[in-house]
């Protein structure tokens, strides 16, 4: 696998662990709601229980890969989620010195 195709699958995995977090986040806010109600519905509690618990896991897998991946590629864990590429980079110094 070459760069430019470690940078796709970095950020296909990227909008996966966004998506499963908002997922997660949704059925957490169902909860908390759930909370304020005088007699909530338990098999709908014990559902949004299951869901937060599932995506969970999910997102703890999905970071392991990512995790994965960069090792396998030498590249150290950028905290805005963006991969830069060195080429790229040489070939804006170039412009720049011109």
């Amino acid at each position: 696998m070459n760069e430019k195709s470690f940078v796709v699958v970095e950020r296909a995995l990227v909008d996966l662990l966004k998506k499963t977090q908002k997922k997660r986040d949704y059925f957490r806010g169902r909860l908390i709601k759930s909370e304020d109600l005088r007699l909530p519905k338990q098999h709908m509690i014990a559902a949004a229980i299951e869901n937060v618990n599932r995506y969970d896991i999910d997102i703890y897998e999905i970071e392991g890969e990512l995790e994965m991946i960069r090792e396998a590629f030498g590249m150290e864990e950028n905290t805005d989620q963006e991969v830069e590429w060195s080429g790229e980079e040489e070939e804006n110094k170039e412009y720049d010195a011109r």
